[in-house]
């Protein structure tokens, strides 16, 4: 099943000549497994995945764009230092 979400600016207008955003994901079945923020796991059946993003007409892939992180603060790196490393 895939879902698409539309961004436009400005909001809630989506006409042509309107500049916006769309994200195509896929909703997967299966067994998955999910770590939050302070560590904790949690299973699931279903799972969102990104599929494809076009920004200003241009279609990109997930995962095709090399994407930065900020640089971490202090109170991120206690967070982060909690939490289990996810196996694949």
């Amino acid at each position: 099943m895939a879902a698409i979400c539309i961004f436009a600016y400005p909001w809630d207008i989506l006409d042509r000549g309107i500049e916006s955003d769309l994200f195509l994901f896929e909703l997967e079945e299966g067994d998955f497994a999910f770590v939050d923020v302070h560590g904790k796991r949690k299973t699931g059946s279903r799972r969102i995945v990104p599929r494809v993003t076009v920004r200003a007409g241009k279609a990109y892939s997930a995962g095709s764009v090399a994407a930065r992180l900020r640089e971490l603060y202090g109170c991120d790196e206690a967070v982060f230092a909690s939490v289990p490393p996810v196996k694949q």
